[in-house]
């Protein structure tokens, strides 16, 4: 329409002042969250961990909340609003009150606290499982549902069951548990948030109870509640007890906090006690100090864990769906490949998330868990959903700001629950405190005196003294908050002679243990033995080792002192100059690990666990070791294991098993590394054998290899077949690769193929087609997701060892809370990568791992032991770039790991392809019209 044309009174659009339409109508292209997704999150196949029970309870909860609460969600969060009629369908669930029943370990404690264990109390008695999944059900659909409820059971009614007497259990437990009654629990103060345990909430003694006075703030549900659990400061012990209030008690108010933006359906209040009186029989008597309080939050923890878990399953569910019906450009989102990235990243991170929420809920059932335990998951859980849901909000676009396709919504609530039962800072520095003994949660004032040796900054300082100090020289004050947040300088000032040079300079490098005396070099490996100490194997925080059988024990205790002894006083000399130590074969050997999973021919027939941690424990003190093992068992032998006739297994098998003779595997070429399938090098049919001819790049082992499996095209069926060829073939050669930054003991090479004559019994029978090279593939990424995770695991364990020798400012390094927080990220992505390796290896014990599964596996540890090694070198600083003390070479060594076996990329499209259907490996060829964008 031309300008002329168009009337200028025209009224405004149509549609302003009318209401907006239902989603389903505005936008017909995607399902919004009131019809909620099936389950697509349980890639894993977590449900195999948990008993019938507990499968059972989580069926129930998710049927219930997707059917009741779902439809309505989005409009009660938009009003601010708790919706009250969903209570008795929650109630019918029978989860409230959770585990409080005498038979597992919240029992436990109370038991010691003198409950009587046949006392349920209306209460079902879940598990702590089965009450962490059912918690996860609720959130997965909505977050302030399961806030109410986790209040209301895990922190309310667990108070009561802890710590009250038989009499109150009797009066409150029973109308609390079908939540005819809804409890609230109030400890947080406007003044104290995180420093709780200051609160200033007065409890007096008076004839016949207690008046309590002051504040609380943020107190869930506690607008609406009948029942309060309030601590309060004793004023005549000065400890913190516990007492329950009704509803009705005269001075007791509370008033909803608005303008909320997360958990809007839930109801926050500020309460104000003025002068209310409590009765004698409402005092917890067994909460006496702030430990109870701490007691009840270290469970409560376990439960938020959960939450961030719900909450992440819930928008990966959304998001998989919606990317499958939404399209753009003509296809589905869901076939791009930046798109697919995204939605496995979110897999990988809640398949992470679901098994540190269930090995703490074992450990917490065995009477194990310690409240460092339970603040790592808490903090690391909700650290991974935030990163999950803005993977999601991306991914919906303009869509995910709308509360009806979920991911808005969650996206706002997790930020409550990030913060609520212990911040992030918080929870940090309580795990922080429990594996280095220093606790940093309190600010400390340190005095340190300093001096200046540089003219030019002399002058700068005086030129400070004659703006801010009236003295000749000042000093140097820092105040550390929450870990070097504020600080001034004021530096005294010395004459010094500008000409000096250091006596260092033209002599050679000391022995780095004369050169910096404060911290022990890698040489000398972190001891992590069979000692019960928690600081004696300071990596396996979760207990790992009570997971595996007798005999993978003893495996990964065999290998872990060969490589502590043998391996690490030599490794970086060997990786400086980019040798291999020859010479250790022998001892590797002996310990009978070459061959992993084969079964027969010499080889120890580990199971898949055993044999993966074999690999970490090499890895954990040097990479290149356990990639020169990965090379030759889970490629090479296993090849021929999987693939070779029974006279190959014979003839080949029990040397390699003994080491006697090494293997390479050749597969990758100058021009086709992740495009693998479409190689070039040819198999010719030549009388009594095949002629192979091209060229094979970054073949480990190969320049020392007496086997070589090499892969090549038929050139007959254009299929590719694989062959076994000795090294001292004519036509062979292989050139090593020079200049390399990471695994500089692995020994890649360069393979010519010239006209090489292989017999026809050297043919690998099994090898047909590129389906069964992956199937080679799939079993040998579970052993390279095993590599990451014992690289990191070195890593923590040498950041943990050097942060305690090392000081700064008069105090080991390991007391500053910076330090503390990373070392804790560090601490709970190790946590996280094991279980993962763990679940990976029974999938594929009990025949159920899938190539996708694998490779999500492989893809999700390499990101993950990348940014844990990234910040173990930030905490060695200048010390972080020496491969003397393991951290850089660690960093340099997983940077090929990360690569090879299939890159990041390539492994994230092979699970994208799995869980989507469509395969987006190759980029579409481009149109020729040009877009009018």
């Amino acid at each position: 329409m031309r300008d002329d044309q168009v009337d200028k009174s025209a009224g405004i659009s149509s549609h302003f002042k009318l209401p907006a339409l239902d989603v389903s109508l505005a936008f017909p292209q995607a399902t919004p969250a009131s019809k909620f997704p099936p389950s697509t999150s349980d890639y894993y196949q977590f449900d195999d961990l948990l008993t019938p029970e507990e499968r059972a309870i989580r069926l129930k909860v998710r049927e219930c909340v997707e059917k009741e609460i779902a439809p309505i969600m989005t409009q009660y969060w938009e009003k601010a609003e708790f919706p009250f009629h969903v209570v008795p369908k929650l109630a019918a669930l029978r989860i409230a009150g959770g585990m409080i029943k005498v038979e597992n370990v919240a029992s436990r404690i109370l038991v010691e606290l003198g409950s009587d264990p046949d006392q349920g109390y209306g209460c079902p008695g879940l598990s702590v499982t089965g009450a962490a999944i059912s918690l996860a059900e609720i959130a997965r659909v909505d977050a302030s549902c399961s806030s109410v409820i986790l209040v209301h059971s895990y922190l309310a009614m667990l108070m009561i069951a802890m710590c009250g007497s038989e009499a109150q259990k009797q009066k409150y437990l029973p109308p609390l548990a079908d939540l005819s009654t809804i409890s609230c629990w109030a400890l947080t103060e406007p003044d104290y948030g995180s420093d709780a345990s200051s609160l200033r909430t007065t409890a007096t003694k008076v004839e016949g109870g207690w008046i309590l006075e002051a504040q609380k703030r943020w107190i869930g549900n506690s607008t609406f509640a009948g029942l309060f659990v309030i601590l309060a400061r004793n004023t005549s012990t000065n400890q913190i007890n516990g007492f329950i209030v009704k509803k009705d008690a005269p001075g007791l108010t509370a008033t909803k906090i608005e303008n909320k933006v997360a958990l809007r359906i839930m109801q926050n209040g500020d309460i104000l006690l003025n002068k209310v009186f409590v009765p004698d029989e409402d005092r917890l008597a067994g909460a006496n100090s702030f430990r109870e309080a701490s007691e009840a939050l270290a469970v409560s923890r376990v439960m938020v864990a959960w939450q961030s878990i719900g909450i992440s399953m819930g928008v990966y569910d959304m998001c998989h769906r919606y990317l499958m019906e939404r399209k753009q450009f003509g296809a589905p989102l869901a076939a791009s490949q930046i798109i697919q990235q995204r939605l496995v990243q979110m897999l990988g991170n809640v398949q992470a998330m679901t098994l540190v929420g269930w090995r703490i809920c074992k450990l917490c059932e065995g009477g194990k868990m310690t409240s460092g335990q339970a603040s790592l998951a808490k903090a690391w859980t909700t650290s991974k959903a935030r990163e999950t849901l803005a993977l999601g909000r991306e991914l919906l676009g303009a869509n995910g700001i709308l509360t009806d396709f979920l991911v808005a919504k969650a996206f706002c609530d997790l930020e409550a629950i990030y913060t609520y039962e212990g911040t992030y800072d918080i929870n940090t520095l309580v795990t922080g405190r429990e594996i280095t003994g220093f606790s940093s949660i309190k600010p400390a004032l340190i005095l340190i005196t300093m001096t200046v040796r540089s003219t030019q900054r002399q002058g700068n300082a005086k030129k400070l003294d004659a703006e801010k100090v009236n003295t000749k020289g000042y000093w140097f004050y820092v105040y550390i908050s929450a870990g070097f947040r504020d600080f001034v300088v004021f530096c005294h000032i010395d004459e010094v002679d500008g000409s000096a040079r250091s006596s260092y300079f033209n002599l050679p490098a000391l022995d780095v243990s004369l050169a910096f005396p404060q911290a022990t070099p890698a040489s000398q490996f972190p001891p992590c033995g069979k000692d019960d100490d928690q600081m004696m194997h300071p990596s396996d925080y979760y207990q790992f080792d009570d997971l595996l059988t007798s005999e993978e024990q003893a495996v990964r205790m065999k290998v872990r002192e060969c490589m502590e002894k043998e391996i690490a006083p030599i490794m970086t000399q060997y990786w400086e100059k980019a040798e291999f130590p020859f010479h250790v074969v022998p001892k590797i050997a002996a310990l009978r690990i070459a061959g992993g999973t084969i079964k027969g021919y010499g080889c120890p027939g580990l199971s898949i666990t055993g044999a993966a941690i074999s690999v970490a424990e090499v890895a954990r003190v040097d990479g290149s070791c356990s990639t020169f093992l990965l090379v030759h068992s889970s490629l090479a032998m296993l090849t021929i294991a999987l693939c070779g006739s029974e006279a190959q297994k014979q003839k080949f098998l029990p040397s390699l098993a003994q080491l006697n003779t090494i293997a390479c595997w050749g597969l990758t070429e100058p021009d086709y590394g992740s495009d693998a399938s479409a190689l070039r090098t040819t198999a010719t049919k030549v009388e009594g054998g095949w002629i192979l001819e091209g060229q094979k790049r970054w073949i480990g082992n190969s320049t020392f290899a007496d086997v070589l499996v090499i892969f090549a095209r038929n050139a007959t069926t254009n299929q590719i077949n694989g062959y076994i060829v000795k090294k001292d073939a004519p036509g062979l050669t292989a050139t090593k690769i020079e200049n390399k930054i990471g695994l500089r003991m692995v020994q890649n090479g360069d393979i010519l193929l010239k006209k090489v004559f292989v017999s026809d019994e050297d043919r690998l029978p099994g090898v047909n087609s590129f389906k069964d090279t992956s199937k080679v593939l799939a079993v040998s990424r579970v052993m390279v997701a095993w590599q990451p995770i014992g690289i990191s695991m070195g890593v923590y364990d040498m950041c943990h060892r050097y942060l305690k020798e090392r000081k700064q400012f008069g105090a080991p390094l390991a007391a500053f809370q910076l330090n503390q927080q990373k070392l804790v990220q560090m601490l709970g992505n190790v946590q996280a990568m094991v279980l993962v390796g763990w679940r990976l290896c029974k999938l594929y014990e009990s025949g159920k791992m899938t190539p996708g599964q694998a490779s999500l596996a492989k893809a999700w540890t390499s990101s993950k032991a990348r940014e844990t090694v990234s910040l173990g070198r930030e905490l060695l600083g200048g010390n972080g770039i020496l491969a003397d003390f393991l951290v850089a070479k660690a960093f340099c060594d997983l940077e090929p790991i990360y690569t090879y076996e299939g890159t990041y990329d390539i492994n994230t499209l092979v699970t994208g392809r799995e869980i989507t259907g469509l395969a987006s490996f190759k980029p579409a060829s481009s149109s020729q019209q040009r877009s009018r964008l």
